[in-house]
């Protein structure tokens, strides 16, 4: 908020500014309006409420929601067959461009397997709001790229009810987030790097 509010008192009032908080409460979100967010969403963002945003701020229609098929990957799709959403990592290749992509992909494969390592620890010694922090990041760097097995393996960790859950269950979509992993991983080492 304090970095939206020296923006703002510099001049930078034209900037759209969206705001994500992990309170959802009304009072929050107010905090950061006041502070001069154009829009305040709530953590997990949902994509659709993000376009949504940035179409109102830009009073444009220049970003689309994704096809129906993916959209579907992304809301835990049980046996998505869809391994990576190329369009997505072509938007972000002409953001970024070849270099910066390259570098990132390359921090993504190199990173992931500490944290896929960290996950399975936590889960085992069922540390769980360790557990579902780690599934968040894990989400939240394969979507990025647009590796949606991974973003949909990674939700149903995150969101699993680890009270009522079986333990292998969890344990086994673990271990489909690390084969997703080696998959991804594959594809982008012949594709990319």
């Amino acid at each position: 908020m304090e970095t939206t509010r020296i923006l703002r008192e510099n001049g930078y009032s034209h900037l759209p500014i969206i705001g994500c908080t992990a309170d959802a409460m009304l009072k929050h979100k107010k905090e950061f309006l006041d502070a001069g967010v154009n829009v305040c969403l709530s953590k997990p963002i949902d994509k659709s409420d993000l376009l949504f945003s940035i179409n109102r701020i830009l009073n444009d229609e220049i970003h689309v929601p994704i096809d129906e098929n993916i959209e579907k990957a992304l809301n835990n799709s049980k046996d998505s067959s869809i391994l990576i959403n190329y369009e997505e990592l072509m938007i972000l290749k002409e953001n970024v461009g070849d270099d910066i992509l390259v570098s990132l992909l390359e921090g993504f494969i190199s990173s992931t397997p500490e944290q896929l390592s960290k996950l399975k620890t936590a889960i085992t010694k069922q540390e769980f709001k360790q557990a579902k922090d780690l599934a968040h990041t894990i989400r939240g760097s394969a979507a990025t790229f647009g590796f949606i097995d991974m973003v949909s393996h990674s939700k149903n960790i995150e969101l699993a009810n680890y009270k009522s859950s079986l333990f292998s269950e969890i344990l086994t979509e673990h271990e489909k987030l690390i084969s997703s992993f080696e998959k991804t991983k594959m594809t982008i080492e012949c594709d990319y790097l």
